[in-house]
């Protein structure tokens, strides 16, 4: 997998306004919807843009939790958790 784009991204709205559109200086994602789910594609959209200041700070939080957790299960299993999805988002390269 390639490294992916640090952003910052942005969401704006195409000119016909039937998609959102998340950009940042190197790429374009455009997130079409119909009429009735424009509220889904808009909070899609937020997401996709937010992608770059989750991982980080889903990494940064990692690297703070990583000492022994034992006696804690609710924490070691959102831990735990938190590394699996760090893992999916990096391509396995976390």
């Amino acid at each position: 997998m390639s490294k992916h784009t640090p952003g910052p991204w942005s969401v704006g709205r195409n000119f016909s306004d039937d998609c959102f559109v998340v950009t940042d200086e190197k790429c374009e994602i455009e997130i079409y919807c119909e009429h009735e789910s424009q509220r889904k594609a808009e909070a899609n959209a937020a997401l996709i843009a937010a992608a770059p200041d989750l991982l980080e700070a889903l990494q940064n939080l990692i690297a703070c939790c990583s000492f022994p957790t034992s006696g804690n299960d609710a924490f070691q299993t959102a831990v735990d958790s938190a590394r699996t999805a760090l893992v999916k988002a990096t391509g396995g390269t976390a």
